[in-house]
């Protein structure tokens, strides 16, 4: 594999759990601004809630979407790995599963970035 698609691919391993960390910092700040603003009688709870959770809910969903695709380009990259054989393909693919992001930068690191031969 290229240098530039091993890289690519890493980036891509890591772009979960980076997003992942941006909505929950953007979850916390929303609890820590929002809900001491209620309880000043300030503006109703609608024109301080809905705003926020509409924008965490479309940055979920997008979240979501890229957990889905990186996943997929994941299994579909254990599958074609002629490098491994397949009770590790399927040890791999189990991982993905249950681990979700915090596999994919494990794979990336000892599949793809570490093997020269691919």
């Amino acid at each position: 594999m290229a240098q530039e698609n091993k890289t690519m691919s890493g980036i891509l391993s890591f772009l979960p759990i980076v997003a992942f960390l941006i909505y929950m910092f953007s979850f916390l700040s929303f609890m820590f601004n929002v809900f001491p603003q209620l309880n000043d009688h300030g503006p109703n709870a609608e024109e301080l809630i809905l705003p926020n959770v509409f924008s965490m809910i479309i940055f979920a969903i997008i979240l979501g979407i890229v957990s889905l695709g990186v996943l997929v380009y994941f299994i579909i990259h254990v599958v074609n790995n002629k490098g491994i054989d397949s009770t590790e393909r399927l040890v791999w693919i189990l991982i993905f599963i249950f681990t979700g992001m915090i596999g994919y930068p494990i794979y990336w690191y000892m599949r793809i970035y570490r093997n020269q031969t691919l």
